[in-house]
């Protein structure tokens, strides 16, 4: 199946298609960081040089290269929408971080799944996904729609999970998301306390290097 990402700013009153991630979350706060961290799939303290290219062509502005399946525009319209719906691709939507907040926008339009009657919560008229999720799942749920292995050392290995049991059995989320502040983010609570020994365990595998 084709598979897309459009990246940009989203405006508060455009509704996402498909499946919307009440509680996604980039990387990183840093716009290059968090592209980074999308365009391969792992954290970017990981400083990763092997980027989703195997899957995901040139970056490009709309759909119209039939061989392009990264867009990325200043802001996301209503028209770049439309043009997802016509390509009939499985299509991820995020938004950037802000300067002081890691929470973006995001949404998978997957035709043929999220169009029918999935385990999720409709909010205001729009199914709604509240697991924790991360914009480094973005890479390893695409490759798994495109049927590519993302399983425990396959070929392609990612930071990010696989999101295909969350998005169509309703299957559990991260049990817990790391920045480099020290915040923690599980589905119960956010802390950053001194010496935590998960985060601690997490920047070692971090400077351990890329993953491929």
């Amino acid at each position: 199946m084709n598979i897309a990402v459009v990246s940009g700013r989203i405006a508060p009153e455009l509704t996402l298609p498909g499946l919307n991630f009440s509680r996604a979350y980039a990387p990183s706060t840093d716009f290059r960081s968090a592209r980074l961290g999308l365009l391969t799939g792992q954290y970017p303290q990981r400083q990763p040089v092997t980027r989703f290219a195997s899957l995901i062509g040139t970056v490009a502005e709309d759909f119209s290269p039939a061989d392009v399946h990264i867009i990325e525009r200043a802001e996301i319209t209503p028209e770049l929408i439309t043009q997802a719906h016509d390509s009939n691709a499985a299509t991820f939507f995020v938004g950037h971080p802000t300067i002081d907040d890691h929470h973006v926008r995001m949404s998978l339009l997957w035709p043929g799944v999220t169009d029918t009657n999935l385990p999720h919560d409709t909010i205001d008229g729009v199914v709604t996904c509240n697991e924790l999720v991360s914009t480094l799942d973005i890479a390893p749920t695409l490759a798994a729609i495109a049927g590519y292995d993302v399983r425990p050392n396959a070929q392609l290995s990612f930071d990010g999970m696989n999101l295909t049991p969350v998005i169509r059995y309703g299957a559990t989320g991260h049990g817990g998301l790391f920045f480099d502040d020290g915040t923690v983010i599980t589905p119960t609570e956010v802390r950053r306390q001194a010496n935590d020994p998960e985060w601690t365990m997490w920047h070692q595998f971090m400077n351990m290097g890329p993953l491929q």
